[in-house]
Order: structure tokens, then sequence, then C-alpha cells
């Protein structure tokens, strides 16, 4: 049936303040002009939903059958790179009209988005033999090896290149404004070359390398750098030195001299750039520059070495992290396998791949390894939509700011219930927003992603920079009258400093043990023999749910109300998670790691035993 005649709003209005003043639906019906099934379905829903706006509505019905939507995530399944016109014209060939919205309506209802392809090194069957045997030798190496590898690579920055992309908020046919724009000019306006390295402990030395690098330029800046740096990031014995396969690093006569020095040197596949975590630190150091828009190479070059100090120990971590699931992915991936493992691998890699999805029906290597890779992905995601919604709310404000006003003026100068009503709305909405934005502004600040949001709240931020300047060590004495002003020295010095404080010297003994035993309560032999079986789901639920909220989250940046909320997804894999851990007697990483906070005394703040350690797991 067609839609007939919409009446307009404030008609509908008026027949609800006809109604409250008393009529009947036939006199209203009579004074307006109009049929009284009419009005009455305009009270009854008013009555319903408390409103005289048009509700939702379900929308036209999907022009694709249930068997053509099989057919197009089918082909682009099998061929990614189908475009909606080449799906357009097979499904008019088959007899169906669809447009290329509708083709990607469907394809986002099926969890699939048109992405732009990343560009990955090409690899021949030589590379994909070494990466194989480069996994399989380090599959199962401790968390303990990677932490003592110094990892390093060069890299080049360009004043106005690639890094300096961004997106702008404009009207239309604004886009050629200034503001708008980024300037550009040949060859990127200029480049320098770095070299920098880093371990698990932080980030080592980075300098520019302002000439064409040879095999001798390297071997000269190994010589001046790589040692201090390994000094600066207290490495244990036997560390070990990590370069890619460059010409230049491959060289005779820089093995020579790497034996020579008796340094250690990971053994590295070409073309498998994807396995260095340092990767992780240069694309952040390339973000952290953009963002301050350096305008000439010397700027450029200054900025680049104040904001490699201060990368956090986040970026570090994870990169590390990421390094171990790089190398699973390549040892369950089907194209690093020859004939007689392809079979059964692709099976393996199916089970592992889908672990993103379904961890639970997976059959992978560890669940705690999969926890840990989650979290970070969780967390990586959580910092995104917390700037993207900030953004939204902001939109919103200025929406509602101009509503506020236009609606102000007008009940003003009609004095029309209406205006007022619609105006307590609007002022209602804004103060939930801005003590939304307000809260999120204090989290955000925490975040490297602070600085996109605007300026009302540059406030907040300044009030949490205010109160951590308190808490921060500049200077540290570390005896024999000496004093240190470095980020890496004082943070090592307290954590040995700590780590030699509660460390005991007394060894267990058997008797004080006993003594223990017989002089502390008992649980009831019900009790223990449940403790003694294995964990149930209600059990861990009852758990989670008895945990208080509203508290600050640990490591892995995940409060209780995460895992409250989306428990139907993550019950049963935190489960195993948790038997997994039972069984090998190893929690995941995350959960073994704590952040540790140093509250200041009220003696002298130079004296690290004036700072009291306070541990959040």
């Amino acid at each position: 049936m067609a839609k007939t005649k919409e009446l307009s709003k404030d008609t509908r209005n008026k027949i609800v303040d006809l109604h409250q003043a008393g009529k009947t639906e036939s006199a209203i019906g009579k004074q307006l002009g109009m049929k009284k099934s009419t009005v009455g379905a305009i009270i009854r829903k008013w009555k319903t939903y408390k409103t005289t706006d048009n509700l939702p509505r379900s929308g036209a019905p999907c022009t694709s059958s249930p068997r053509g939507v099989k057919m197009i995530t089918r082909t682009v399944s099998k061929n990614p790179r189908t475009t909606r016109g080449d799906l357009v014209n097979d499904l008019q060939r088959a007899g169906t009209k669809i447009t290329k919205a509708t083709i990607s309506n469907t394809l986002r209802r099926q969890g699939l988005k048109s992405c732009s392809a990343r560009r990955v090194p090409l690899l021949k069957p030589v590379h994909v033999r070494a990466r194989l045997k480069f996994a399989k030798e380090h599959l199962d190496d401790p968390e303990e090896d990677w932490e003592n590898v110094i990892w390093s690579d060069e890299t080049k920055i360009e004043l106005f290149g690639k890094n300096s992309t961004c997106r702008v908020w404009r009207r239309k046919n604004a886009e050629l404004h200034p503001k708008n724009t980024i300037p550009t000019v040949k060859h990127g306006g200029g480049n320098i070359m770095l070299w920098g390295c880093f371990s698990a402990k932080g980030p080592g030395r980075l300098i520019r390398v302002k000439e064409r690098m040879n095999g001798a330029m390297y071997r000269e800046i190994l010589s001046k750098n790589l040692l201090p740096s390994a000094r600066a990031l207290k490495m244990k014995r036997g560390w070990v030195f990590q370069h890619d396969n460059d010409p230049k690093h491959t060289a005779r006569a820089k093995k020579e001299w790497l034996h020579k020095k008796h340094f250690k040197v990971l053994e590295w596949p070409s073309q498998s750039p994807d396995l260095n975590p340092i990767e992780n630190l240069r694309r952040e150091l390339k973000i952290r520059v953009a963002q301050r828009q350096p305008q000439n190479i010397t700027a450029l070059e200054e900025i680049c070495m104040g904001q490699w100090a201060k990368l956090p120990a986040t970026v570090v971590v994870t990169g590390l992290e990421l390094v171990v699931f790089c190398i699973q992915d390549v040892e369950f991936d089907p194209q690093h396998c020859d004939g007689s493992q392809q079979e059964n691998t692709q099976q393996q890699h199916h089970t592992h791949c889908s672990h993103c999805v379904t961890p639970a029906a997976c059959s992978v290597s560890s669940y705690r390894q999969w926890w840990d890779h989650g979290k970070v992905l969780i967390q990586q995601l959580c910092r995104k939509y917390t700037v993207n919604i900030t953004r939204d709310i902001t939109k919103s404000l200025e929406d509602l700011e101009i509503g506020i006003v236009e609606l102000q003026a007008l009940a003003e100068s009609t004095g029309d219930r209406r205006h007022v009503e619609d105006l307590k709305v609007k002022k209602a909405l804004m103060a939930d927003l801005l003590g939304t934005k307000a809260q999120g502004a204090l989290i955000q600040s925490r975040f490297k992603g602070a600085n996109e949001m605007d300026a009302p709240s540059k406030y907040f931020f300044g009030l949490e920079k205010k109160n951590g300047q308190s808490r921060l060590i500049h200077t540290l004495h570390t005896g024999n009258g000496q004093y240190t002003t470095h980020t890496n020295e004082i943070r090592w010095y307290a954590m040995y400093f700590y780590k030699d404080l509660y460390r005991s010297e007394h060894r267990d003994s058997k008797e004080l043990l006993d003594t223990f035993d017989q002089g502390l309560p008992k649980v009831s032999s019900e009790d223990n023999a449940a403790l003694e079986g294995p964990l149930v789901l209600q059990e861990l639920q009852a758990a989670v749910n008895t945990m208080s909220g509203g508290k600050a989250p640990g490591i892995d940046g995940l409060p209780v109300e995460f895992y409250k909320f989306f428990w139907e997804e993550l019950g049963e894999d935190l489960l195993e998670v948790l038997e997994e851990s039972c069984r090998e007697r190893c929690l995941p990483l995350r959960s073994r790691r704590a952040v540790i906070t140093l509250l200041p005394k009220k003696e002298d703040l130079q004296d690290m035993r004036n700072w009291h350690p306070v541990s959040l797991l």
C-alpha cells in the first residue's frame, strides 16, 4: 500500500494539546478537519511512546535472496579482489537486479569490509624454507631469551612524506582551505636516515646516518653505539645482537669483526621484516613525529631523538609479544610447508587462525599465549575507539550548543511550552555528554592519543599533568656522592633497589612450615574436596560477578566491567586459560606482571628509600 501524506509535527502536537485540554477525538477531528481514526492513532501513539515523532521503520525488504547472499560471499572469499561492479554484473546475468550499495551492505552484514591490501615482502621458496626453519628453532624459546636480545634496524623518515598524512573534518567544497591541506614537495622535502636499537628493557641509542651507508660506516656505527646501548640497558651476560640480512650487514669483513668482538648474532631469515619487533617502535616513532609537524631537517632530527627516548614501555613490550605470535603464524602458515606437510598443516592453520573468533573450538599451541595476544589487540582497539567516540561527542556538543541557543531564543520570544520542554531535554543531554567527555578526557590523558582531542579538554590534561609532576623522579642519588637524571638509569636503579630490599636470604624450613601448618586454621573436608576438584564455569562466573567495579584496570587495561559485559563471549575461553595455567603451573605473561607506582614520602625525594612502591596487578 502506498504511503499516505504525513501530518506535520506541529499538527500532531496540536492534537495532543487538545486531547490534554479535555476534548474528545470527534471534536478534535472536526476542529482540525481530519478523520477521527487519524486523531485516535496519534493520541494512542503519544500515550504509548510519550512522543509524536516518527518511530524507526524497518525499511524496504532486502533485494538479495539468501542464495544471492551466499553467492556474493563465496565469490569474494575465493577472490578478495572482486569489485562491486563485477558482482553486480554477475547477479544481473543470473536475473537479480542489485546495486553496489546493497552489495556493500550485504558484505558488511557478513563481517566483510573493503580494506587496502597490505604490502608484504615477496617470498621465494628459499625465503619460505628459511622462515620455517627459523620458526621451528625458536618456537619454544622462553621469554627470557627474547628479553636478552638487542634488536636493530635502519629507517628513513621524510620531512613531508607519507608519515604526515592525516584526516580532517571539513565542510563541502572546503578541501583546498589551508587548514584542510598538507603541503607537499618533491621527494618528501628531504629525509634523514636513522639507525636505532632496543631491547625488552627500553630503547637504546638512536643516531642519524648523515652519509651513504656502507660496510665501513656500519661497522663504525656499531663500534660507537652498540656496547654503550647494551650497558645503558643493563643487558645480561651473553646478550644477543639482531640485524637483518642487508649486504652491508652480512659482508665477510663485518662477520669477522663481530666474531672478533665476541658478539653473538641472531641468525635471521631474509625477507622477514614482519618478524622484527623494532617495526612496532618505528611505526610509533613516525606517528609521533608526524603529529609534531617539523618544518625543517634540523627540527625533524631533534623531534626524532626526543620522541625515541620517550617511547613508553608498553610499545616495547607489545613489539616483543607480537614477535612470538608472528613466529607461530609462520609455523602454522600453509605457504611455509612443502608437499609432505601441506595437508596436515592446512587443518592446523585453519584452527590456529580461527582462534581470533572462537578460540574455545580451536587447537592452538597455548591458550595463555592466545590470551595475552588477544588482550594486546583489544587494548589497541579500545584506544582507537576512545579517540573516535570523543570526536563524535565533540561534534554532538557543537550541534547541541547551536540547538540550545536557537530553542532558547524561540522559547523567550514565543513562550511555547513545547520549546521549553525541548530545551530541557537538550540541556539534560548536554550535561550527560559533558560528564562523559570529562571522564573520557581523564582516561584518555593516560594514553598516547590524548593530544588528538580538542581544546576544551586541555584543562583535564593539564590537571593530570600537574598531579603527575609531583610523582616523577627527576634526579636520584645513586651512592658515592653521584646523581643521575637519565630516565633509564633511574628506572633500573629503582628496580634493583627494591629487588634487593625484598629478597629473602632465608631458605624454606620444614620445621617452620610444620609449625605454621599446625597453628593455622584448616578448611573443612567438603571445602577441601571442592578445591581439589576441577574449576567449573559457574564457579568462575560467580567469582567474576562478586568482584567490585569502578577499580583501576591492571597492566592489560581491561577492568572487571569488561569481563562482566563480554562474559558470554569470553567465559569459556577464560576457563580454558585458567585450566591450562593450573596444569602448567604458570599464569599468562600479563597476569604475572604488575604496574609498580612509587609514591613519594615527605623526606628527600632524591633518595630511593623515600619512595614507597605500590603494585597494581
